[in-house]
């Protein structure tokens, strides 16, 4: 009967686990774990743990299923012992809310609060989970890569993930408003991305002299401008790149350029292209007209707005 009740509880907390971790890992802002990586063992190791995320999510799926099973067979055993009757049906009956409040709503809406700190406190314990599932992990990442379609994994994905960012945008932590604004991205699907293009920029010409381009930035809200060039696509001037320049220095070589994006990309799509090619502006539209530019910082200012945010809610 101890055995069984230990069981119990261990299957609980198991749940408890791998669902709030799940929750935090997608909660978790990545920049802050790779800054405190660099000086810290233990946020090394979850950096490390985490990777590759398929890996550590299917780890984590698995591992929570184990624990229910353990939960339910404990449960049965425990009442068995009891002599109690139809000892399946009751421990289906008094478990299922139990595990519901205890192994999944509670821990998850408990790292909401703190998903860093919490999730470098039971590392350890990740760890050994990791190791001990390693076999089946590797076994089922290989059967849902061969049986599982690629469209049809992004969609579950995105589903998935915007349904966490939904669930921690209203738990009201400190980061909720970005959770809102990242699920907000994802919600942008069939919008394109003219809402989110900026149209104020200056468009100043080749020939202009580098001491009127520096007048011209100087009087915009963060001194960035278009330099128009024949047969190409507009450059970005940034003024930061003309302070220490002669004045008999050309504009056209000082200016950025910029990857041309499709006005019908969701904004999802277009952050993950501008991530993957290192850079935070781009020009949407075609070779023959641009619509304007996207702008990460801008574009994120929108989504993060309190008038947009209430909407939301």
């Amino acid at each position: 009967m101890t055995a069984s009740l230990l069981l119990l509880i261990a299957g609980l907390a198991g749940s408890a686990l791998c669902a709030g971790t799940e929750t935090g890992y997608y909660a978790l802002n990545p920049l802050k774990l790779r800054v405190r990586a660099a000086s810290s063992r233990l946020a090394a190791l979850l950096l490390r743990l985490t990777r590759p995320p398929h890996a550590f999510l299917t780890m984590l799926l698995i591992g929570n299923n184990v624990a229910n099973y353990l939960t339910v067979s404990a449960g049965v055993a425990l009442l068995a012992a009891w002599t109690v009757p139809q000892p399946e049906l009751i421990a289906t009956l008094v478990l299922t809310p139990v595990t519901f409040l205890l192994g999944e709503v509670g821990p998850k809406q408990f790292v909401l609060h703190n998903p860093l700190g919490i999730l470098l406190r039971v590392t350890p314990l990740l760890v050994v989970q990791r190791v001990l599932l390693a076999p089946l992990t590797f076994l089922i990442g290989v059967l849902g890569k061969l049986l599982a379609r690629e469209d049809a994994e992004a969609i579950a994905g995105r589903r998935h993930l915007a349904a966490l960012l939904l669930e921690g945008g209203r738990a009201g932590h400190g980061e909720a408003p970005v959770l809102q604004a990242a699920l907000r991205a994802l919600e942008s699907e069939g919008r394109g991305l003219g809402p989110f293009l900026r149209t104020d920029l200056p468009l100043l010409y080749a020939g202009m002299p580098l001491s009127d381009a520096r007048v011209a930035l100087a009087r915009t809200s963060d001194t960035l401008a278009l330099l128009e060039r024949r047969g190409r696509l507009p450059g970005l001037l940034l003024g930061t790149r003309l302070v220490h320049e002669a004045p008999t220095v050309p504009l056209e070589p000082l200016a950025v350029d910029l990857p041309l994006l499709s006005p019908e990309l969701d904004l999802a799509d277009a952050l993950a292209q501008l991530r993957a090619e290192g850079v935070s502006f781009a020009l949407v539209g075609t070779e023959q007209a641009w619509d304007g530019v996207l702008d990460l910082e801008h574009a994120l200012s929108l989504l993060l707005r309190p008038e947009i945010r209430s909407a939301h809610v």
